[in-house]
């Protein structure tokens, strides 16, 4: 991790944070448990956040990530563009952002506050990639045409939407 820059100043109930990161590790960075695949997210950015230290925060700001890699065996995907978050009121908002991979793009795009979600994904994708990012499937083949939304808590997410499967198949690690 290389924080180029970065102050945060705390008045009486306020706060202001200002920070770019260049090739931020989140895997490592969130502690996330990838089980025993090697995965990376690597991710450079800048944000500026401010708001209210008070019972209920009250933020503000925007984020602008200009590279999210993610590596996960054979497999990459990254962000076409830049990557626009906007914070008012408690509410976020992520600007459709185009990510691509081998023979896979997907559009993602949605809002949240501080305890919900909804979150719009629509792509196409090429399932061989599905036993890189999925632990327990053996192979995978075919193509994936998905249009979903992703609402609800953040612990406890509702899964909705629809998929056509093109020459699919999957076959599960232990199954023959």
């Amino acid at each position: 991790l290389t924080l180029e820059h970065g102050t945060v100043d705390l008045g009486d109930e306020t706060f202001h944070l200002e920070a770019f990161a260049y090739d931020l590790d989140l895997v490592r960075a969130l502690d996330l448990d990838t089980g025993e695949r090697q995965m990376s997210a690597m991710l450079t950015g800048e944000v500026s956040l401010s708001g209210l230290l008070s019972e209920r925060p009250r933020l503000r700001g925007h984020a602008l990530i200009n590279r999210l890699q993610v590596l996960s065996g054979d497999l990459e995907i990254r962000n076409k563009r830049p990557i626009q978050i906007s914070a008012e009121r408690d509410r976020f908002t992520l600007k459709k952002t185009r990510f691509l991979g081998p023979d896979m793009a997907f559009d993602l795009s949605g809002r949240a506050n501080l305890s919900r979600m909804n979150i719009e994904l629509d792509g196409l994708a090429d399932l061989r990639a599905l036993a890189d990012l999925v632990s327990g499937v053996g192979r995978s083949s075919g193509r994936l045409r998905v249009n979903a939304r992703i609402t609800g808590p953040f612990d406890d997410p509702s899964f909705r939407g629809e998929g056509k499967l093109e020459n699919g198949a999957v076959s599960l690690s232990g199954f023959p």
